[in-house]
């Protein structure tokens, strides 16, 4: 992949590029099931949220713009601590009124 992206980036007309594994199909979502660190549900299941694995470069190449913290970094890896970002929706749903930054999945 890294191979892929260095060639893209060298074409001249390319300013920037980013990738998900999951295409956006309207109507369909890809579910996850998670717990979320102090927020159980009422029967102790895990919560089921919609993901979407992307490429450290998705968001600037998206123009999606980070109200706080940050995004994926090149060097994360399977190796370092597991990173996630969240939408503000998220963020209200299961933190509302409190920082987000920090929690637990």
């Amino acid at each position: 992949m890294e191979r892929i992206f260095e060639r893209i980036a060298a074409i001249p007309s390319v300013t920037q590029s980013g990738a998900t594994m999951k295409r956006f199909t309207p109507g369909f979502a890809y579910l996850s099931a998670v717990d979320i660190e102090n927020q159980p549900t009422p029967d102790g299941s895990s919560h089921t949220v919609q993901f979407r694995r992307v490429r450290a470069d998705y968001f600037a190449a998206l123009r999606i713009r980070v109200l706080r913290g940050c995004v994926f970094e090149r060097s994360d890896s399977l190796s370092t601590p597991a990173t996630a970002v969240i939408s503000q929706s998220f963020a209200d749903r299961y933190w509302p009124g409190v920082d987000s930054i920090g929690r637990r999945l």
